[in-house]
């Protein structure tokens, strides 16, 4: 009986101690409840590991790179827009500009097609 009612107070002990925290769904790191819980947790967040907002913002690296590159190959034949070839008459709508943007985005509608379909 006596085992019991230790393993209750333990038991207890842990519950109160829960109540007094919060977490981070995505990694378990554990945060007093307390007028700071809300500014701690926020900046977690900004550098949690395991949190989605990762791999968006990965993802969103990966394609601003591939538009720059893109950007850099239309501008190295020649073929970019006025922003970068001032005074050469060139525009945005510039048909090989657009090829350009129109190849990375294939590019990228077919990466997205294929990791849906369960290849990447």
């Amino acid at each position: 009986m006596i085992l019991k009612a230790e393993k209750i107070a333990e038991l207890q002990a842990e519950i109160d101690r829960l109540k007094s925290m919060t977490y981070c769904a995505c990694c378990g790191k554990e945060f007093p409840l307390d007028d700071e819980a809300a500014i701690q947790f926020s900046e977690h967040i900004l550098t949690c590991d395991k949190h989605p907002l990762r791999e968006l913002e990965a993802e969103s690296d990966r394609r601003l790179a591939l538009l720059r590159q893109t950007h850099d190959d239309a501008k190295n034949h020649g073929h970019c827009p006025s922003c970068c070839m001032e005074g050469t008459g060139f525009s945005l709508f510039d048909w090989k500009y657009q090829s350009y943007v129109h190849a990375a985005g294939c590019k990228l509608v077919e990466e997205v097609k294929e990791n849906h379909n369960g290849g990447g």
